[in-house]
């Protein structure tokens, strides 16, 4: 009987901590991020306005081999878990970004200051919130 009510209360303690991380992200993911990284010899900086009612807009530049491709978009956002579920609305690039196109981030760690997810490909994008 012992076992089953420590596990019970077990799961009750991860159901809360999978509600809360929710909730933190719910609450600090709204504001202004900018993102400059490298990935695979690729350059991407950019700057996102995401905003509590679940949309968000933003401009990206990806510099590859000397070349500048630069574009805007505007999504919805919803919270899943740990998730960030976003689907585009407007992108002045369907090579880059496709309307209808549905895109998720396992967020990692989220902060007053920093935004680090991990993408659907793997790749670990780290973002900062401008002042």
């Amino acid at each position: 009987m012992l076992k089953y009510q420590l596990f019970a209360a077990l799961l009750l303690s991860v159901a809360t901590l999978h509600a809360a991380d929710e909730a933190e992200i719910k609450r600090l993911l709204p504001g202004k991020w900018s993102i400059n990284q490298e990935i695979h010899g690729t350059k991407l900086t950019g700057e996102s306005d995401v905003k509590a009612d679940g949309t968000v807009s933003g401009s990206a530049t990806f510099m590859v081999q000397g070349k500048s491709i630069e574009y805007t978009y505007e999504a919805k956002w919803v919270v899943k878990g740990s998730k960030v579920e976003y689907t585009v609305t407007k992108s002045t690039s369907q090579e880059m970004l496709k309307t209808g196109e549905v895109m998720v981030d396992e967020v990692i760690e989220i902060s007053a200051t920093v935004f680090k997810y991990k993408d659907e490909e793997g790749q670990v994008m780290t973002e900062t919130r401008k002042k």
